[in-house]
């Protein structure tokens, strides 16, 4: 009741959100659906807080609009985890990345998708981490040789599914064709085994 009567732009942060948000409106007049869009608000006490706003157009007969009602959300628990989950994120790759051999995170399935992986990649098997990463150039799956494949496979398995730790020995194929043993050691990153992290050294045959 406090705000009836007010202008709009009271409830902003400041003008350029409030036209930031006319803005998005406008935009999206002439689509059929209604739409999320995140600004700054202000509360009673003057602190700002991110407000995800649900916009639900109203229509006359003709289908135009003539109006619209907005549902604003407080957001800011949501804003501060994934400011914290960024956070950790690089955390975790800068700890990585100082790892020696080949640090990694990669997708539990059989060409063992790389998420994360260090710059000791170069090294270890000739390609850089910007061509294992989402496989993009090569999957680091296929630079397993193909008779260790399967058994590194199984046995990564049967650990994840146990909650284990996995160590485990096989051949790589390098990008200058050089056939290369290595040593890997890894944790599964969740309950449902889809992720894993480890660290991948060259050995000695």
């Amino acid at each position: 009741e406090e705000l009836y009567g007010k202008k709009t732009v009271t409830v902003y942060e400041s003008e350029d959100e409030y036209e930031r948000m006319g803005k998005a409106i406008e935009e999206h007049r002439g689509k059929l659906a209604d739409f999320l869009y995140t600004v700054r608000y202000l509360r009673k006490d003057r602190t700002v807080f991110p407000g995800e706003t649900n916009v639900f157009y109203l229509r006359d007969e003709q289908g135009e609009v003539n109006g619209f009602i907005g549902l604003i959300r407080d957001i800011t628990g949501r804003v501060e985890t994934e400011d914290r989950l960024r956070r950790s994120e690089a955390h975790f790759r800068r700890l990585m990345a100082n790892l020696p051999g080949m640090a990694y995170r990669c997708r539990n399935d059989r060409s063992w998708t790389m998420e994360f992986v260090s710059k000791g990649a170069y090294e270890l098997t000739g390609y850089s981490d910007e061509e294992l990463v989402e496989n993009r150039y090569i999957a680091y799956g296929d630079l397993v040789i193909p008779e260790d494949q399967e058994p590194v496979w199984e046995y990564v398995q049967e650990a994840l599914s146990r909650g284990e730790r996995f160590q485990v020995r096989y051949r790589i194929r390098t990008r200058g064709g050089e056939e290369k043993w290595v040593w890997e050691q890894g944790v599964g990153l969740s309950g449902r085994n889809e992720e894993h992290i480890g660290a991948t050294h060259e050995e000695e045959p």
